[in-house]
């Protein structure tokens, strides 16, 4: 059996100045998350659900963690909230669902790489722990693919191509930066 001592590698300060703090009970109050750990979105339309239950459309465990962790700790830092509101706006766009969907599909059955590496660092593991670390290393190529896709197709976005043709100069689209606009 391992002991706690020996999974600890070492120690870093978590540096919460882009967060802020909200206790516990501010957390009941403002219904972040359910009483119980295991909410489960409900059909019943007198079940009253949280905040968390409403936005939770993730697809693997890891992301309904990084969910938790995001409504647990609020960004604070205004540039922080606006690169977040940002990214969210880009994986909405329709002309980005293909990718998004790939991602998806990747996201799903993406191996749990910190349990791969304390297997490793148990000295417990075998033939498919080293599978599995292939897997998760070709998937996160995958993803990686995806995602310069859509910041391509981002970039493609700023251009007006139908104006730019029509003028036969490069017309830069509105609302995409407010010092170019």
């Amino acid at each position: 059996m391992l002991s706690m001592a020996s999974l600890i590698t070492n120690i870093e300060t978590l540096v919460l100045d882009d967060y802020m703090f909200i206790d516990e009970d501010s957390l009941y109050a403002l219904q972040i998350f359910s009483q119980d750990s295991t909410s489960q979105v409900t059909t019943i339309p007198s079940a009253k659900l949280s905040v968390f239950d409403l936005l939770n459309f993730t697809g693997s465990k890891l992301g309904s963690n990084y969910l938790k962790l995001w409504l647990s700790r609020p960004l604070y830092n205004i540039d922080s909230i606006e690169k977040r509101q940002k990214t969210i706006e880009i994986l909405l766009l329709s002309k980005n669902s293909d990718y998004i969907s790939q991602i998806d599909l990747f996201l799903k059955n993406m191996p749990n790489m910190s349990k791969l590496i304390l297997s490793l660092q148990a000295g417990k593991s075998n033939y498919r722990t080293w599978e599995s670390i292939r897997n998760f290393i070709n998937k996160a190529l995958s993803i990686t693919q995806n995602i310069y896709n859509l910041d391509k197709n981002e970039k493609k976005s700023s251009i007006d191509f139908e104006e730019s043709k029509a003028s036969n100069r490069l017309i830069i689209s509105e609302n995409v930066h407010p010092k170019l606009d």
